[in-house]
């Protein structure tokens, strides 16, 4: 098996935590060959890839300002209506916020550089929207749902 090629090696097709990948360790300086389960390279993508940990974000939103830290951001809102502004983020980064409990009052989420949007307010439980961070434009809003029954044609969610 040592004077095979990798590209000589039977392909797998179906990938498993405990299976291997070769990495050349520091090809730059001073090479050496090392293995990797694919359970850990799954474990050192960035954390708002969601990978790392379970990836979802426990948030309640009675404070002004957040730290995004996970690909999915469960709020809990607070009795009284609040603002919240979130930071610039990492091209590439995406985040979706749900209102997981509706405490009375709405959440309203303020990004510090966005395009097409100025803000985006939570006002059911359920109400949802997704973000993506790019170096040129900040934050994008890629989708937005209401989570409430909208019989009147006018959705609890809003967007300025």
């Amino acid at each position: 098996m040592a004077d095979k090629k990798i590209t000589a090696l039977t392909e797998s097709t179906a990938l498993s935590t405990d299976d291997l990948f070769h990495v050349v360790d520091s090809p730059s300086s001073s090479p050496s060959n090392k293995k990797i389960s694919a359970n850990n390279v799954f474990q050192k993508n960035p954390s708002f890839f969601g990978y790392a940990g379970t990836g979802i974000q426990a948030y309640s939103a009675a404070t002004e300002t957040m730290t995004l830290s996970g690909g999915l951001v469960l709020v809990t809102s607070a009795g009284t209506a609040t603002t919240t502004a979130i930071p610039d983020g990492t091209a590439g980064q995406m985040a979706t916020f749900i209102l997981d409990v509706d405490g009375g009052g709405n959440a309203k989420f303020d990004p510090a550089t966005s395009s097409g949007f100025t803000d985006v307010t939570l006002t059911d439980a359920g109400d949802s929207f997704t973000i993506a961070f790019t170096t040129t434009r900040g934050w994008v809003l890629t989708a937005e749902a209401s989570g409430s029954a909208d019989v009147s044609g006018t959705a609890a969610l809003t967007k300025t």
